[in-house]
């Protein structure tokens, strides 16, 4: 997902250069998500179970269509656009099913903060393709998606600060991006302009804390891993 953002980012300098990264970013992210599918289905049957994080290895190629949008290749944009939505609902609903069914560790909420990614990011994907009906409703989408982990807060992070507090920034990013580009909507744009001011004080603290955590040998058996 990084190469699609670099690809992003050659935009400006260099189109063969962007569409060179856009292409190689699809090819390794379809490896990545048949690996991964390969993995689950070789595995055990509670490995299968969906997690927040399915929507990086099935969804993250909507990264794709940012740069596509970019390079005019809007058929292509609208096209990740298309096939990325309903796995994204399936995997929303399955979560949903599974917490319906099963409590959630506290340790593990604050992944529950991914879902809020997708909606954002088919914002700004349908935002950027002409699909304007489609961008307004998945910016109220995610717009309810931030409000309700807002209220949730507390119970998203009852077991205080972690590395998976990570998950909340790239959708918090996202979602100021997201509610910034519905263009011609004052609420979205106070509601982007907050989040992108709280987004800017949070997701520094938490790669500091991060950082600390790392520098002082506390990360290796936060995360359960043997180091760090």
């Amino acid at each position: 997902m990084s190469i699609f953002l670099l690809a992003m980012i050659a935009v400006p300098y260099s189109r063969s250069l962007a569409i060179a990264l856009l292409l190689v970013g699809l090819a390794l992210h379809t490896a990545f998500a048949l690996i991964v599918i390969y993995i689950l289905r070789g595995g055990q049957p509670e490995g299968m179970q969906p997690t927040p994080s399915w929507h990086v290895t099935f969804v993250g190629f909507i990264m794709a269509a940012t740069p596509a949008a970019a390079l005019d290749m809007t058929g292509l944009a609208r096209g990740l656009f298309v096939a990325m939505v309903p796995v994204a609902v399936a995997i929303w609903v399955l979560s949903a099913r599974q917490l319906r069914r099963a409590t959630l560790p506290p340790s593990l909420r604050p992944l529950l903060a991914m879902h809020l990614a997708p909606a954002a990011l088919f914002a700004i994907v349908a935002a950027a393709t002409g699909l304007q009906v489609f961008a307004t409703g998945f910016a109220v989408l995610t717009l309810a998606l931030l409000t309700s982990f807002l209220i949730a807060g507390p119970w998203l992070t009852a077991t205080g600060f972690s590395p998976l507090w990570s998950a909340f920034t790239f959708p918090l990013a996202a979602s100021a991006s997201a509610l910034l580009v519905q263009d011609g909507r004052k609420i979205f744009e106070i509601a982007g302009l907050g989040v992108l001011i709280g987004a800017t004080l949070v997701i520094p603290l938490i790669l500091v804390l991060v950082f600390r955590q790392w520098i002082t040998g506390q990360l290796a058996p936060i995360s359960n891993d043997k180091s760090a």
